[in-house]
């Protein structure tokens, strides 16, 4: 769930999420409009004015192409080229 959903399920603006969290109100609208992601401090500050925990979740991503085994069997994987 976006972080714009949690608050308003919180019924709270973004002026008192803010408060809450002891961060700026811009702050709050910068991570709802997905501008930058949350630093660890700031997600855990937000998650307890929210009242939530803080999780994780890990998903692939396509960054990295296997390139060959080494010698000792493991795999050396070299950046892919973004077109």
């Amino acid at each position: 769930m976006k972080l714009r959903q949690w608050r308003l399920c919180a019924e709270m603006t973004q002026q008192q999420l803010a408060n809450r969290a002891k961060v700026a109100r811009a702050s709050i609208a910068h991570l709802e409009n997905g501008y930058y992601p949350p630093s660890p401090t700031m997600a855990g500050r937000i998650c307890e004015a929210l009242g939530s925990e803080l999780g994780m979740e890990l998903q692939p991503h396509e960054v990295f192409e296997q390139t060959r085994e080494d010698g000792r069997g493991r795999m050396k994987y070299q950046p892919r080229r973004r077109s």
